[in-house]
């Protein structure tokens, strides 16, 4: 151990002594000074009772120590779920690091119990050993128990009328269709789906996790959901971006707009139908940013609020 920590201990020693407090000792080198600086979750409502969804915690760690510091994130809800602890961080000395994790939501065998669910996010050494602690709490949509099959009954584990929306993705604007989305639409119900409803969308800029600009200029054209859907099959649906009028010095013309590179860009896709009786998967953010060749560069899905919540008896 060099001088200078032992001065700097001796010196915690005294100040503690002085002040009449009981000494905790701290752990050894620089771990007694990084701590969770704050955690970040979706903006929006991010779980739905009776429904499994994925939540991204933001973790942001602060290492105030001279040295560098290896760390990792564990995530735990109360009586809910407890995260795989995050791959081991070296955090620089001074700075802050964002660490996310991903935490599996199952809350489709609880029922309804408010709004709020309690979350503790744990600060580990490379040893698995508790360094600090950071505590809050996470917003859940209440949904009425008509809403919430009953897990007891094999019969009732699915919706009768329930249409998903499985999976996002972009198309490439040099393909044959030009530039839009593909959205995968799954039959989750037990009856096969012969009826009306629509997909609708928003694109906007920034995230789900910060703040979403929707904007007026970039925009989606609906489409039908897929009819004749038997139980349990899927479809592709294609979700094209619509042309707007530009002004030239030829005149108006109409055009589609290029999606910006180098942006955070998130679709929201969700299900508008009246026959649809479940609406926790009704709704993902398609999270996205375009190389400057126009190519996806990187990419993610997070459950996003429906359209609206409607009690629909099977």
């Amino acid at each position: 151990m060099d001088c200078r920590r032992v001065v700097m201990r001796r010196l915690y020693a005294a100040g503690a002594i002085a002040m009449g407090l009981v000494l905790v000792p701290l752990p050894s080198g620089a771990q007694g000074l990084v701590r969770v600086f704050g955690v970040g979750v979706p903006g929006a409502t991010t779980s739905r009772w009776g429904s499994r969804n994925t939540v991204i915690f933001n973790v942001r760690v602060r290492n105030d120590s001279s040295d560098a510091a290896a760390c990792l994130i564990r995530v735990e809800l109360d009586g809910v779920a407890t995260s795989s602890a995050s791959p081991i961080t070296t955090i620089p000395p001074g700075e802050v690091t964002l660490i996310p994790v991903s935490v599996d939501v199952d809350l489709r065998g609880i029922a309804s119990g408010g709004d709020r669910l309690h979350f503790s996010v744990y600060l580990l050494n490379a040893r698995r050993e508790e360094l600090n602690r950071f505590s809050g709490t996470l917003s859940v949509i209440p949904v009425p128990l008509a809403m919430v099959p009953d897990l007891s009954r094999p019969d009732l584990l699915r919706f009768s009328r329930d249409v998903a929306i499985g999976r996002i993705g972009y198309a490439d604007p040099r393909g044959p269709r030009g530039p839009g989305f593909v959205v995968v639409v799954k039959n989750r119900g037990r009856e096969r789906w012969a009826y009306t409803g629509d997909l609708g969308s928003q694109i906007g800029m920034g995230t789900p996790e910060s703040h979403i600009e929707w904007s007026d200029r970039f925009i989606l054209a609906p489409a039908s959901l897929p009819s004749g859907l038997a139980a349990g099959d899927s479809a592709v649906v294609w979700l094209r971006l619509q042309p707007i009028t530009v002004k030239t010095s030829l005149g108006e013309m109409r055009m589609v707009p290029d999606l910006p590179a180098e942006l955070w860009i998130t679709v929201r896709v969700f299900v508008a139908s009246s026959y649809d009786v479940n609406p926790s998967n009704d709704a993902l953010y398609y999270v996205l940013r375009l190389n400057s060749d126009h190519r996806v560069a990187e990419s993610r899905t997070l459950p996003a609020p429906p359209l609206t919540v409607r009690v629909i008896p099977r």
